[in-house]
C-alpha cells in the first residue's frame, strides 16, 4: 500500500499517519502521533494536509478534536486531481515554449554576468539584496538546511534585517516551494504571512542548495561550510527561470 500512496503524492509521514488512522475508529492527534511513531507537531502538519485532501475527517468530542478516516473515494479523487495537474503542466509548457524560443532567438541578448561569493557574511549580503528588491521573488529548496547551517539565532538575526529591507521595498510578495523546515519555527512562518505564499514538498528532501529568482537575477545558494553563492545577472535567464517556476508552482497545488 505504501508505494501506491506515495504515487498519489503522500509523504512518508502522511502515509504513517494515514495507516495508523485506518486501524482506529477515531483518535486524537496525540494518540495517532504516538502509535505512528512521529512527533506531535509533525503529525499535526501531516494530519492537516490529510484533512485538506479529505482522507481524514475531524469531529469534536467534548473539548477534543478526533479524526476518522474519510471515504476511500477521496483517494480516487486525489488520483484524478494529479492527472489534471499533469495535463495542466503540459498545457503550461505548450504556452511557455514559444516564449522560450523567442528568448533563445534574440540577437541582442547581453552575455550574463556571473559572480561567486563565499562565507556567511557574503551569503547574508546576497539575501539582503534579495529582500531589498521591490519585485516579487521566488524560492525553491530546503529551508531546513538553512536552519541547520545558521541555527535559529542566526536565522532570526538575518530575518530581522531582511524584514526591515522588505518593508522599505514596499513588501513585495515572495513565493516558496520548500520543505517543512519553516513550520517547525513559528517565529518565521507566522511573521508577515500576507506577503508570503508557500507550497511544500510532499516528502523530505536531501538538498543542500536552493535557488532564488528576483528581478533580473538568478541565485544559487549552497549550505556548505563555508556556505557559498552564485549570482547570475541576466534578464533573459531570470525570465526563463520565473516561467519554469510558475509550472513548478502549479504542480504543487
Amino acid at each position: 500500500m505504501i508505494p501506491q500512496l506515495k504515487k498519489l503524492g503522500l509523504s512518508e509521514v502522511e502515509i504513517k499517519v494515514y495507516e495508523t488512522a485506518l486501524m482506529k475508529d477515531s483518535a486524537t492527534i496525540a494518540e495517532i502521533a504516538v502509535q505512528a511513531g512521529v512527533k506531535r507537531p509533525t503529525a499535526y502538519v501531516a494530519m492537516g494536509r490529510l484533512e485538506e485532501l479529505g482522507l481524514l475527517v475531524r469531529t469534536t468530542k467534548g473539548k477534543k478534536s478526533v479524526f476518522t478516516v474519510g471515504s476511500t473515494e477521496r483517494l480516487r479523487n486525489l488520483a484524478r486531481k494529479m492527472r489534471r495537474k499533469v495535463i495542466a503542466a503540459e498545457l503550461a509548457l505548450e504556452e511557455l515554449l514559444p516564449r522560450l524560443e523567442t528568448l533563445l532567438g534574440r540577437a541582442s541578448i547581453s552575455a550574463p554576468q556571473v559572480h561567486s561569493y563565499e562565507g556567511i557574511a557574503e551569503v547574508k549580503s546576497i539575501i539582503e539584496d534579495i529582500a531589498a528588491c521591490p519585485e516579487p521573488w521566488y524560492f525553491f529548496g530546503s529551508s531546513e538546511e538553512a536552519f541547520n547551517l545558521l541555527g535559529v539565532t542566526g536565522m532570526e538575526e538575518l530575518f530581522v534585517d531582511a524584514y526591515r529591507l522588505r518593508r522599505m521595498a514596499g513588501q513585495p510578495k515572495s513565493y516558496f516551494i520548500t520543505d517543512e523546515g519553516f513550520l517547525r519555527h513559528p517565529k518565521f512562518h507566522t511573521r508577515l504571512p500576507h506577503i508570503r505564499e508557500m507550497r511544500f514538498f510532499p516528502k523530505p528532501i536531501q538538498m543542500k542548495s536552493v535557488f532564488i529568482v528576483y528581478g533580473s537575477r538568478l541565485v544559487f545558494l549552497v549550505a556548505a561550510r563555508p556556505p557559498h553563492g552564485i549570482v547570475i545577472e541576466s534578464k533573459e535567464i531570470a525570465e526563463m527561470a520565473k516561467a519554469m517556476y510558475s509550472i513548478l508552482w502549479e504542480s504543487f497545488k
